[in-house]
């Protein structure tokens, strides 16, 4: 490590680098408390308890998946507003995880229609998204705007 790599002035940061992850923090953040949330069954208000009829229902390499994913894209966030190239990695290996739920939710289900079902499609947008990150932090890695 570069002794002026820890001491960056506030004019070297990317603001959109740091909008974008900020964002994902946010938000797989609150996916991980929310699946937690579920999964303990603290609260118990009537949308927990039907969120919870629906955890019942669905498998655990399905929720274990979810939980990787998102771990993954906090992960990735977190490196990703510290400007590091680490985090192309991470964003890939959620990517890689996403197509897997996917591709398991095919086989357990036995069609791929199920997978671009109304109530599935969000796979198929996260995995979307993923793509478009990976493709930006790439572009960014590449332009030497991370470290």
């Amino acid at each position: 490590m570069d002794v002026n790599d820890s001491h960056r002035r506030p004019g070297d940061y990317n603001t959109g680098v740091i909008v974008t992850s900020i964002f994902f923090a946010i938000v797989s953040s609150g996916s991980l408390m929310n699946y937690f949330f579920m999964l303990i069954s603290t609260k118990t208000s009537s949308a927990i308890e039907q969120q919870q009829g629906m955890v019942d229902h669905i498998l655990w390499q399905d929720v274990g998946l979810t939980f990787i994913v998102n771990s993954f894209v906090f992960i990735a966030a977190m490196l990703l507003y510290l400007h590091r190239k680490k985090s192309f990695y991470f964003f890939l290996a959620a990517l890689v995880a996403t197509l897997i739920k996917i591709s398991f939710t095919a086989i357990h289900e036995g069609s791929i229609a199920k997978v671009f079902s109304s109530a599935d499609i969000g796979g198929l947008v996260v995995s979307a998204v993923l793509i478009l990150v990976c493709i930006y932090v790439w572009r960014l890695s590449r332009s030497n705007t991370l470290k």
